[in-house]
């Protein structure tokens, strides 16, 4: 740290007022916060030297010695908690920066709920390439498709077990555990039962845990008179597989209709190009 400019660690100029020290730490501090970079080393030890840096030059008989002699005497203990000097704990609703809006970002970054409910499948959509007298009279197809389908031994849930009904072993059936960063203490929710409190017992070996298995299938699909480049048919039930009991998403037959050498569509109009004689 002695070796780094505290004016240079802050991304000030030298000489900068009180106001642009407070305001320069705030937002780094909510840049680098080690909440905010959860596993990222580099962040965190910027977000200490960023503290320390702030407790030199927000103080302001060592900052007037620090920009004097370039040093504000011993160099300070590295700290591995949070200073909050600078901050205004008494900010208002009105008063952007405070440490109210600090605090708030770090509790909803470790209470972020990770969805493990039941999930709509996603939806596909198939291609299919039609000629422009077929677009006009419709057209029966069969098609095979690729997609996936819910496992059938675990039945989408992704794991088998008979303990389901014992409570999490991670959580003791809270359904959330704790979260320390430095002085901040969190509740989060439990990453293994997704909040529910129960054992989700052992992966499924069939899926993998994923809770579903990629199938081929054959569909019959229907396209009706009239259709254009970009319609598209609905086929329910035929998408991906829907997650933890969700519903099987919807596969959709988007048409593309091939130029035609005789006729010019716009529309619902055709034109045509006819070569007349004189009389």
């Amino acid at each position: 740290m002695a070796q780094r400019d505290l004016y240079e660690v802050l991304e000030l100029p030298r000489g900068a007022t009180a106001a642009e020290i407070k305001k320069a730490y705030k937002r780094l501090a909510r840049k680098l916060h080690p909440d905010l970079n959860p596993g990222d080393k580099a962040a965190e030890e910027r977000f200490k030297e960023i503290n320390e840096a702030n407790m030199i030059l927000s103080n302001p008989e060592k900052k007037k010695q620090y920009d004097t002699y370039g040093t504000a005497g011993p160099e300070p203990a590295p700290d591995p908690g949070v200073h909050f000097d600078g901050f205004d704990f008494g900010a208002g609703p009105s008063s952007a920066g405070g440490f109210e809006d600090l605090f708030e970002t770090f509790t909803h970054a470790a209470q972020r709920p990770q969805p493990r409910g039941p999930l709509h499948g996603e939806d596909l959509i198939y291609p299919i390439t039609l000629s422009l007298a077929e677009a006009f009279t419709g057209k029966k197809s069969r098609l095979a498709i690729t997609h996936t389908v819910p496992c059938d031994r675990c039945h989408g849930e992704g794991r088998v077990s008979s303990s389901r009904k014992k409570p999490c072993p991670r959580c003791a059936g809270k359904g959330r555990v704790g979260v320390a960063r430095g002085p901040f203490s969190f509740q989060s929710t439990c990453d293994l039962c997704g909040g529910t409190g129960r054992d989700p017992g052992e992966v499924c070996t069939s899926c993998g845990g994923t809770g579903t298995m990629e199938v081929s299938d054959t569909v019959d699909v229907t396209i009706p008179a009239g259709v254009d480049t970009g319609s598209r048919v609905r086929l329910k039930g035929k998408g991906q597989a829907g997650r933890t009991g969700g519903p099987q998403g919807d596969l959709y037959i988007e048409t593309h209709i091939l130029p035609s050498p005789v006729f010019l569509r716009e529309g619902p109009n055709l034109k045509v190009s006819v070569p007349i004689t004189i009389s």
